[in-house]
């Protein structure tokens, strides 16, 4: 059994969510052209989502196995569809109807 844990975000975490963000970013490069190279992702991106969690009231969370940061995630409570920039827009209600419709499929 493996052991996760999901805690909030500390900044000894820096470097750890940075190399994950680089992980990440490599597999969505490979799936889209127009992502940044890996490399490109630094201290600036955590801080803006450190940023991000303020303005919205929200948390970055980091998951850990054993002492091995394996994933973060961020929850923003204060936070609409009008906040986001989107590359497709859409509303909550156009999201159920898409799922629905796959789900029926």
């Amino acid at each position: 059994m493996i052991d996760l844990v999901i805690r909030e975000y500390t900044p000894a975490d820096r470097a750890g969510v940075i190399a994950l963000a680089r992980q990440l970013q490599a597999k969505e490069a490979s799936l889209y052209d127009r992502m940044k190279p890996p490399e490109a992702i630094d201290g600036w991106y955590l801080d803006d989502l450190l940023e991000a969690c303020e303005k919205a009231k929200g948390t970055l969370f980091v998951a850990e196995v054993g002492e091995k940061l394996v994933g973060y995630a961020t929850l923003l409570t204060r936070l609409t569809s009008t906040d986001e920039i989107e590359e497709v827009e859409y509303t909550w209600r156009n999201r159920a109807e898409w799922q629905l419709s796959l789900s029926c499929e």
